[in-house]
């Protein structure tokens, strides 16, 4: 602060800038130094000083999640998960649409929706002979009849009980949301912008190992209100949006780019698109398969003449997802509700 500023009463925005840098990379380092010890609670309460400091770098989120990734992993996993808040209305009906061609897929994943909507008012309709991903889905709401219509890839695992509360309170204030997307769409990928962009985690299992891999793709606790594309594995919509905005299946008549182009469409056309982090979900399918490329480039080429002068133009930006990896679904459970509940304290203290 210069003699002027002191005499005025005023902080030079510089050195206060300059400061708050200082202290924030003063905390960083002496987290690392109480992680470097094993004391990974201890270091995960700095690295937290360190981003209500400042949250939108990213040495404190990234040490954040890998400090109670090794908490995890070590079994330190006692943190008692939040309350749900109460919901002030009725829980709407779900119409979960899934479009499937392996049987064995189809029955596990409806055996958990119907486990996770066991109380709930809910119905299955399963499309086994879509020609494409937006034809089928498109049948699939005109077969619907719910309030909510969730769209569902058949390799996932939701891992979260409160599943149906959580997912009614996003649609109760969204029109259309996922797990994982970007508030900054740039081309057919929704990850190519990169950080602070993107939007979400999901976790993937890696069968040659039996491992899990968690991609965290920000340091957010709420539903992310700014998102332009959502990764299709899993997202809902409400009725009122499904109905209005069919996915173009003249377009994309295939197998690839369905979620953005609908999630983008949906946000053209100002409808309230977000991402919620509180719905743990496992990607069991990462590989890509034989022929993925030769027709992810057939339809990404359609995407950037559909959106031609509509997508941001920007150089590609930091694509490392802060990353945590678990030897089973236990721990991913443990680590979604513990990095949940430690980010959700910084924001209460902010």
């Amino acid at each position: 602060m210069n003699f002027l500023s002191r005499l005025l009463g005023r902080t030079d925005p510089v050195a206060a800038a300059h400061d708050r840098a200082s202290r924030y990379d003063a905390l960083v380092e002496r987290a690392r130094s109480v992680a470097n010890a094993g004391d990974f609670r201890g270091a995960e309460a700095v690295f937290k000083e360190a981003i209500a400091l400042d949250a939108h770098r990213e040495e404190a989120q990234q040490g954040l999640v890998v400090v109670v990734e090794r908490r995890v992993q070590s079994g330190d996993v006692n943190d008692a998960p939040p309350p749900e808040p109460e919901l002030t209305e009725p829980l709407p009906f779900f119409s979960i649409v899934i479009c499937s061609i392996d049987a064995a897929k189809y029955e596990r994943v409806t055996a958990m929706y119907r486990a996770l909507l066991a109380d709930v008012p809910h119905e299955l309709i399963g499309i086994h002979d879509a020609r494409s991903l937006c034809e089928g889905y498109n049948r699939g709401i005109r077969c619907s009849k719910g309030d909510v219509i969730v769209f569902s890839h058949d390799d996932v695992e939701i891992l979260e009980p409160a599943f149906a509360q959580r997912l009614a309170r996003h649609m109760a204030a969204h029109d259309l949301v996922g797990v994982c997307g970007t508030a900054m769409l740039t081309d057919g990928h929704w990850h190519t912008a990169g950080w602070p962009h993107l939007r979400g985690l999901v976790a993937h299992h890696y069968p040659d190992t039996e491992r899990y891999r968690v991609m965290v793709m920000d340091g957010g606790t709420d539903a992310s209100v700014d998102v332009q594309g959502l990764d299709g594995l899993f997202f809902a919509a409400r009725r009122s949006l499904a109905e209005r905005l069919p996915f173009d299946e003249e377009t994309f008549d295939g197998f690839h780019l369905y979620d953005l182009d609908y999630s983008f469409s949906a946000f053209l056309e100002g409808f309230d698109v977000a991402v919620c982090r509180d719905i743990p979900i496992i990607h069991y399918t990462y590989a890509q398969s034989a022929g993925y490329l030769e027709a992810h480039a057939k339809y990404l080429a359609r995407f950037r003449r559909k959106y031609a002068g509509r997508l941001a133009s920007v150089e590609r930006g930091n694509t490392r997802f802060f990353q945590a990896t678990f030897d089973g679904k236990p721990q991913v459970k443990a680590f979604f509700d513990a990095l949940l509940a430690s980010r959700r304290s910084i924001a209460a203290t902010g």
